[in-house]
């Protein structure tokens, strides 16, 4: 659902005053309609609700190829559940908001930063509510911001370009890695051997980042004759339970 919409254009106009909404309609009509289209909205100058909808899909996808987003899983402490569904077998990268701070200000990109905000998108959010609520007003303005409640597990916070400009990629310029990136840890999910050759390898490449990079409880490297054992143990162990167990622990 990243990318997606999740209110319908009526209540998107109400995020913008009426002189936002002139400008932002002669802003897509003249420089993003094609001629078909610009007829069309010619055409239903009379029916504002159906211009709405041309102008909002447009805008939308303007954001949407318009902004790069640099995304946080706000945290203390590990989470399997990210580690599993982002870098199975890679590493992540662990910053403070005040590292992020000091890093990039330097660059010559302008951030906006934010905690995501999670709306229940089974509820119609109605353009009365838009208009009652500044902070519904202020996160349909910047879609960006706004996910689903499906997505709260993320605990994310996100960095997102300024710049409007629609670039085919982007750098962070001016600002050192190791200014803003506190520590590189792998993840847990690897085998040790796999774990220390990546190590290595970041170390080697990054030389900043020598000593800083943690191997978390990586997993001990598979062994056939191990392998064997362990389940040799385990059938031996159920053998031994079945036949001595205390009866008092049996599950009802």
């Amino acid at each position: 659902m990243e990318g997606t919409r999740l209110w319908d254009h009526v209540t998107q106009t109400e995020a913008f005053s009426g002189p936002e909404y002139r400008q932002l309609f002669d802003y897509v009509r003249d420089r993003h309609l094609s001629p078909d289209d610009q007829k069309l909205v010619t055409a239903n100058r009379g029916y504002p609700g159906a211009n709405q909808r041309i102008i909002f899909d447009h805008w939308h996808r303007l954001v949407v190829s318009t902004r790069y987003a640099l995304c946080l899983f706000a945290s203390e402490h590990q989470s399997i559940a990210m580690w599993r569904l982002y870098a199975p077998h890679g590493f992540a990268i662990r910053t403070r908001l005040s590292a992020l701070e000091k890093g990039l200000k330097v660059t010559s990109n302008r951030w906006r930063i934010s905690r995501m905000r999670y709306i229940n998108v089974h509820d119609e959010v109605t353009p009365d509510d838009v208009f009652k609520n500044n902070q519904l007003k202020e996160a349909l303005r910047r879609p960006f911001f706004l996910k689903a409640q499906e997505y709260s597990y993320e605990n994310e916070i996100r960095l997102v370009t300024v710049d409007p400009r629609a670039l085919p990629s982007i750098e962070i310029e001016g600002a050192s890695p190791s200014d803003w990136i506190e520590q590189i840890v792998i993840s847990p999910e690897l085998w040790s051997r796999d774990a220390e050759m990546l190590k290595q390898l970041i170390e080697g490449r990054c030389p900043g980042f020598k000593g800083r990079v943690y191997q978390y409880s990586a997993l001990k490297d598979p062994n056939a004759e191990d392998s064997i054992w362990t389940g040799i143990q385990a059938e031996a162990a159920n053998e031994d339970a079945l036949k001595h167990w205390p009866t008092s622990l049996w599950e009802p």
